[in-house]
């Protein structure tokens, strides 16, 4: 009901800024799934889905995701765990992106 309530079916949202990631989609931790399963409910029965969808919170799951949802271009939401953490310890693949909108071109560091 807490999701169903900040994003109800007609909430119009361009970009989605959660701290944590949905289930299923950026949310691995040592092999478990530790996403929202109440958040990523509310996003896909969303009528008009948002361009792009930014997470953290797990950190291992750095990186570019993408959300199944019937009405998205290309049939899914682009999600990106922006959690930054391993850039620190030199893993160079924690890069953050930059994120070209309207189109969602995504650009991902050189690792």
């Amino acid at each position: 009901a807490h999701w169903d309530a900040l994003l109800p079916p007609h909430a119009h949202v361009d970009i989605l800024i959660t701290h944590g990631p949905p289930a299923g989609y950026g949310d691995a931790a040592s092999g478990v799934h530790v996403g929202d399963a109440a958040l990523l409910a509310a996003v896909q029965a969303m009528e008009t889905p948002p361009l792009l969808w930014v997470c953290g919170h797990i950190h291992k799951s750095y990186g570019v995701h993408h959300v199944p949802h019937a009405r998205a271009p290309h049939g899914a939401i682009p999600l990106v765990n922006a959690a930054v953490q391993y850039l620190a310890h030199g893993d160079k693949c924690a890069a953050p992106r930059t994120v070209d909108l309207p189109s969602g071109a995504i650009t991902e560091p050189s690792c």
